[in-house]
């Protein structure tokens, strides 16, 4: 009997030593999350710690360590808020003590440069200091700023935790929002506790509130397939008797002739028999949260075969056709001014090179490479805009020229993007 005894002991110790440790991982207090050894599914952070770096907004400690109890630091932070925003900088900074090479480099030098940070006034940032529940809540606040959110005007919101009298009056306005928001929220006592280190489980719940609440919607058009729903506008321009035949007004479904670079597009062309004539394309961008502030990162490309510089009657055909860009809050409408001119009613793009209400010039058709061989090569364009939606979530994209060049225009719009945040 002891024989046998000594036998499922001897095969229960080997059984232990060549199964994986998950195989024994505990449900009291709930099962461990099998990346990380130290986040339960029971912890309060759990969802969170899954949805940050699945979306890679923070990174693990090590292979299957997460440490959610740790310290927050100010240069972690700033890195997080960086890839939040998914944006790609490599410049410098201003600080002396932000070495190069350290992971949060970028992200430190991209922060200053948008005003997300300031410093501490000597040239320092602390970038390993860690960072207050206050503190971090300004930083939010900017960076919410900078996309177009936030109180405007003369707001009021009454914050009811109970300490607020403790929370500066340089945060006091960032923890209101954020709190109006439901991006922070107070204590089980009731409390803001505005100077307490921030952790990683509690970065983690403020970067997923923040993305689930204000995250990206991001709009593609290659127009592989088909025009994928763009219509074409013509305006400022007048009846010239003939059926609008002189000013050779065409739009098309079709391939790009640039060497090497051919792809289907959106094909646009017409004579300039005026002072000006606006050519463009619209597309109604749906799925956004209504009366919504959003920035919209708006970038395409044109093909062009209009060498820089260049003369004609007017002005040239380069300089002088400038590109423009908006997005609208309404479906833009033509109709006859007092003149007879048909111009849009709804909505002010502005004049030749003077940028409008409702659409900005971002640059012209003069190619880049400054060939005169007549052949037609591509060059990109990319703006940021703050507009709001409407109350169905909506907004209309625009994309043209203006031009000053009393001719012949044409070209081919490919590869539009539309990053919302």
């Amino acid at each position: 009997m002891k024989k046998r005894i000594v036998s499922w002991l001897l095969c229960l110790c080997i059984l232990a030593a060549i199964l994986p440790t998950a195989a024994f991982a505990t449900t009291n207090g709930g099962s461990i999350d099998s990346k990380f050894s130290d986040v339960k599914k029971s912890d309060w952070y759990f969802g969170a710690v899954q949805y940050v770096t699945s979306h890679s907004l923070m990174d693990s400690v090590s292979e299957n360590v997460f440490q959610p109890g740790e310290t927050v630091s100010r240069g972690m932070t700033v890195q997080a808020i960086y890839r939040l925003d998914g944006a790609e900088f490599s410049g410098g900074n201003p600080f002396t003590d932000v070495k190069n090479g350290v992971y949060y480099q970028d992200a430190v030098g991209w922060a200053a440069e948008n005003n997300l940070i300031k410093g501490y006034g000597d040239g320092r940032f602390g970038p390993e200091n860690s960072i207050t529940r206050e503190q971090i809540a300004a930083v939010l606040y900017r960076y919410a700023q900078s996309l177009g959110k936030g109180f405007t005007g003369n707001w009021t919101y009454s914050l009811d935790y109970s300490d607020r009298s403790k929370i500066s009056d340089g945060a006091y306005e960032s923890v209101a929002w954020l709190t109006k928001n439901g991006i922070f929220s107070g204590k089980e006592d009731g409390s803001f506790d505005p100077g307490e280190t921030v952790t990683r489980a509690q970065l983690a719940i403020l970067l997923m509130k923040f993305d689930q609440t204000f995250g990206k919607v991001s709009f593609s058009f290659q127009f592989s397939q088909d025009d994928s729903g763009f219509q074409s506008l013509f305006a400022d321009y007048h009846d010239d008797g003939n059926n609008y035949e002189s000013y050779q007004m065409k739009s098309e479904y079709a391939t790009a002739p640039v060497s090497n670079a051919e792809s289907k597009s959106l094909y646009l062309c017409s004579a300039n028999r005026s002072d000006d004539l606006f050519m463009g394309y619209v597309k109604k961008l749906e799925g956004l949260k209504p009366n919504t502030g959003y920035q919209f990162n708006i970038t395409f490309k044109l093909a062009t075969n209009v060498t820089a510089e260049s003369f004609g009657i007017g002005g040239s055909p380069s300089d002088s056709v400038y590109v423009k860009t908006g997005i609208l809050s309404v479906e833009p409408k033509l109709e006859k001014d007092a003149t007879g001119v048909l111009r849009f009613s709804n909505i002010d793009i502005g004049r030749q090179s003077q940028s409008g209400e409702d659409a900005l010039v971002i640059g012209n058709l003069a190619r880049e490479d400054r060939k005169s061989d007549n052949s037609f090569t591509w060059k990109s364009f990319s703006t940021k805009i703050n507009s709001e939606s409407d109350s169905n979530g909506c907004v209309y994209l625009l994309i043209g020229t203006d031009s000053g060049f009393e001719g012949f225009t044409e070209y081919y719009l490919d590869n539009v993007s539309v990053v919302c945040k």
